[in-house]
């Protein structure tokens, strides 16, 4: 999140670094997906600590992001 406002973290680069970044990788045709939590602990139940991430973004019309609804499979640990 790079210092976004509310979070508990400063940020550690300037604002103009992060939108270079932004800029750099969208205009490359990589996404973006900031602000996930919890990845340790479901990789953690996967065999191999290997998941497919299925990235489920809402559709709004003239926006430039949006939330989305992350889902993981994978194959679970034996146990």
């Amino acid at each position: 999140m790079a210092g976004k406002e509310g979070y508990p973290y400063p940020p550690r680069v300037s604002r103009d670094d992060v939108t270079y970044v932004h800029y750099k990788l969208l205009s490359s045709g990589i996404y973006i997906i900031e602000g996930v939590t919890n990845l340790d602990i479901a990789l953690n139940t996967c065999r191999d600590g290997e998941g497919l991430f299925i990235f489920m973004p809402l559709k709004i019309r003239g926006a430039e992001g949006s939330p989305l609804r992350l889902v993981m499979l994978c194959e679970p640990k034996p146990g």
